[in-house]
């Protein structure tokens, strides 16, 4: 899943079921006005404009703090990536690719222990994500753990083969 996915499934959700209920100016009276010439009947349906247009920016400047800390990661420079992933999960703690990414980092520099908290927060996330799947596999055998590291690194290819 992309960086973004669960607030864009989110946001496609709201954008559904209210779609029909967005009218534009001067369709009836009483409409509260909206951003972008849209008007909404009641505040209710603007409320939810609005938080769905929030939804969308938390997501955005996630993505954008996670796409800066794996740019930094791929330059080796992991304790500045770290920074980077902090901030994309302070944003949206439930951005698994973020959670993954940081778990990789983590890694790198040789903290183990905590890359393994980090990759099972993105499988709980995203328990379909095979890359956090084989990569925890791949740190777990860092630390000795043969077997366990085994079953993650066989969960990540069959759900990468879709097994």
């Amino acid at each position: 899943m992309g960086s973004s996915s669960a607030a864009q499934v989110l946001c496609t959700a709201y954008r559904q079921s209210w779609s029909a209920k967005i009218y534009y100016h001067g369709h009836s009276r009483g409409e509260c006005q909206g951003d972008a010439g849209k008007a909404f009947p009641d505040r209710e349906e603007r409320g939810l404009y609005i938080m769905n247009r929030k939804v969308l920016q938390i997501a955005e400047k996630a993505g954008y703090y996670a796409r800066l800390g794996m740019e930094t990661a791929g330059a080796g420079n992991y304790a500045a990536a770290l920074g980077y992933f902090d901030q994309a999960l302070k944003e949206m703690p439930g951005h698994a690719a973020a959670w993954r990414e940081k778990a990789n980092c983590l890694d790198a520099m040789g903290r183990c222990e905590e890359a393994i908290r980090c990759f099972d927060q993105a499988i709980q996330i995203d328990p379909g994500d095979a890359e956090s799947w084989f990569d925890k596999g791949l740190t777990l055998k860092k630390l000795g753990n043969e077997d366990e590291a085994f079953r993650c690194m066989s969960r990540g290819v069959d759900l990468e083969l879709g097994v």
